[in-house]
């Protein structure tokens, strides 16, 4: 009803997800996800759902903390940008996919199947 690119950040479409990463005897021990800060984290799922700092959050942490907190949403938010951009796949594909196609039919065919 609401799955649409980008409605992670929606409780209802969240909540089944939620609900298999929580139940241990179908998930992954010591394995969870990576998601965006609008991601809802409930109770229970602090360690298997990791977000970066939102703004204003490192204040709320203890300043002992403070770097490690920093760090750890650093690398949260490296890893999730490196998988949702695939390492630049994304840009390859784009670029390739403005290109001009040969006339030639059997050259464009070649490109198309190759894309």
């Amino acid at each position: 009803k609401h799955n649409v690119v980008g409605s992670w950040n929606n409780g209802d479409i969240s909540r089944t997800f939620q609900e298999t990463l929580i139940r241990e005897d179908i998930s992954v021990p010591d394995h969870g996800v990576l998601a965006d800060t609008a991601f809802p984290v409930r109770r229970g799922l602090e360690n298997r759902i990791q977000t970066p700092l939102k703004e204003g959050d490192l204040n709320l942490i203890p300043p002992e903390s403070r770097r490690e907190a920093q760090t750890r949403s650093d690398v949260v938010t490296s890893m999730r940008l490196s998988a949702e951009w695939g390492m630049g796949e994304v840009e390859k594909v784009h670029r390739r996919l403005m290109s001009q196609l040969p006339w030639n039919q059997s050259i464009r065919g070649r490109r198309i199947s190759n894309v």
